[in-house]
């Protein structure tokens, strides 16, 4: 969920949810699928014991929540790929992209998680266990970097965003003149 959302959450809900993503981000997604499809009864009641002597761990060391999350937000922002200007934060790795006027067909219509994992299944052929342990940015850059080579978007250079910065500027500057102008009748 967008931060914006997470943040008006009871924080009692926020901190359930980091204590749910550090485990399952905790867990290698083949351990998670083998306990999901059937893992034998000592298998379960193992996983079993981990957690709960993981919660008993964590509940006898304090805790400094808010600072927990923050420390999680910023890890998540750091692997997360930005192309849009308009939402690019500090710490956050920066790639812009355009549309580009003659892209072949619509752009894809699945969600861009599922779009992620089908390229790397598909076009890197890495298995679905890999896909989903491989290193979020890095298949970012990645399937862009594929997209930008079949033609479906325009990855930005330095020049061409700075030059886009100056425009931006330019015209607002241009828009204020042209409302302080007085009319003329």
């Amino acid at each position: 969920m967008p931060e914006s959302e997470f943040n008006l959450l009871p924080f009692a809900n926020q901190v359930f949810h980091l204590l749910e993503a550090v485990y399952v981000c905790g867990q290698s997604y083949a351990h998670r699928k083998k306990l999901e499809q059937g893992a034998g009864p000592i298998d379960r009641l193992l996983n079993w014991i981990k957690v709960k002597a993981w919660h008993r761990r964590r509940k006898r060391e304090e805790t400094d929540w808010a600072l927990e999350l923050s420390n999680f937000r910023a890890y998540l922002n750091a692997a997360r790929l930005v192309t849009d200007p308009k939402t690019k934060k500090d710490g956050q790795p920066f790639l812009p992209t355009a549309s580009t006027p003659d892209a072949k067909g619509r752009a894809l219509g699945t969600p861009y998680d599922a779009s992620l994992l089908q390229f790397l299944i598909r076009e890197l052929r890495v298995s679905e266990v890999d896909a989903y342990e491989y290193p979020l940015a890095l298949a970012e850059i990645h399937y862009l970097s594929w997209l930008e080579r079949e033609g479906a978007i325009r990855i930005l250079n330095a020049f061409e965003t700075e030059f886009e910065e100056y425009c931006r500027v330019e015209n607002e500057k241009a828009a204020k003149l042209a409302e302080e102008k007085p009319k003329e009748t």
